[in-house]
Order: C-alpha cells, then structure tokens, then sequence
C-alpha cells in the first residue's frame, strides 16, 4: 500500500499495479469519503479493461486533479475509474489502484529495500531527464526527498546498486545512463 497520492486534493492509500492499463481506479467503499459521489453517479462512459480481473468494464470520468507528493500526474483532464459488477474490490483496505496512465511520461522507481516510491516527470533540457523528483514512502516508512541534480551536472550518472529496486520507463525509452540521478 503507497501513500503520498491524492484525487481532488483528498490523500489516498493505492496499490501500485504495474499491469494496470488505466489511471486511477477509486474503489465503492472510498467514493463517498472522498468526496467523488458525483463523479460517480454521472458517468455514463464505460471502458473495457481486459486484462483485469479476466476483463471487466469500468465507469469513466474526470477528475479535478491526480497527484503525488505535490506534483500533478493526470495532465490537463486526469481519468479516474470506478468499479462496476466484476471487479475485484479490496474490501476497505486502500481506496484506489494506480496504474500505467497516471505514471505515463514518467519514470518510477519502486525501491523495495527502503519500501519508497519515487516518480520522475519529464522535464528539464532534454530526451531523458527527469530533474522533478518526488517521493512517497509505504506507512509508517521514513520518507526522504533526495536532491536530483541538474540535467547535464558532471559527475557519475547511475543509480545507487545496492538498493534492489525496479525502473520502469514508461511512454519514452530512456537509457539509464542518461538518467539524471547520482550515487547516493
């Protein structure tokens, strides 16, 4: 379970699912507390997902703003979903699902030694840096906002190796090298 997301400036527990397609999926028991009733009850488009729960239909509507750690994931118009008869709920136990949409032009690292979150969005001076970095820590975890350095700083650029965690770059292929990142 990830903290650090909001929907509509209300923070949100998620699962991180790297295998779902869509953006943002709130979950029945967490529609009213966060303020998304009509969001809801008004949506009237309807998408297929199937590849999830053996493929399901999903509620499609348009929320205000999509966020982690204080910056904007959804883009001008962010997507949320809401479950219909077929999907698998959590019974409680976070109120959303993140997936692949929210974190497009985005590199995500999952470091599972440390158990944070980071997602790097495109920017800076060109293909392949991320200087805008933000972290997210699992509950109760120590959270840390490590410094990335500008694109295009001297020095060594990799990644700390002995912290087994995942990249995934989504939307561009970006070498590693290129990242702008450093040892820690």
């Amino acid at each position: 379970m990830a903290e650090g997301f909001e929907v509509n400036g209300h923070k949100i527990t998620a699962q991180v699912d790297t295998l779902y397609t869509g953006s943002l999926l709130i979950y029945n028991d967490s529609i009213r507390g966060l303020g998304l009733d009509a969001e809801s009850s008004r949506s009237s488009e309807i998408r297929d997902f199937p590849y999830t729960d053996g493929g399901v239909k999903m509620k499609e509507a348009h929320a205000q703003q999509e966020e982690f750690g204080g910056t904007e994931l959804g883009g001008a118009r962010p997507t949320i979903y809401f479950p219909t008869p077929g999907v698998h709920e959590p019974d409680g136990l976070f109120d959303a699902t993140i997936g692949l949409e929210l974190m497009r032009d985005s590199v995500v690292n999952l470091d599972f030694r440390n158990l944070t979150i980071s997602i790097r969005r495109q920017g800076g001076d060109g293909p392949g840096c991320f200087p805008e970095t933000v972290h997210g820590a699992r509950q109760n975890a120590a959270r840390s906002t490590p410094k990335s350095p500008p694109c295009g700083a001297s020095g060594p650029q990799r990644t700390r190796s002995s912290v087994p965690a995942l990249t995934f770059l989504l939307e561009y292929a970006v070498p590693v090298s290129s990242m702008c990142t450093r040892e820690i």
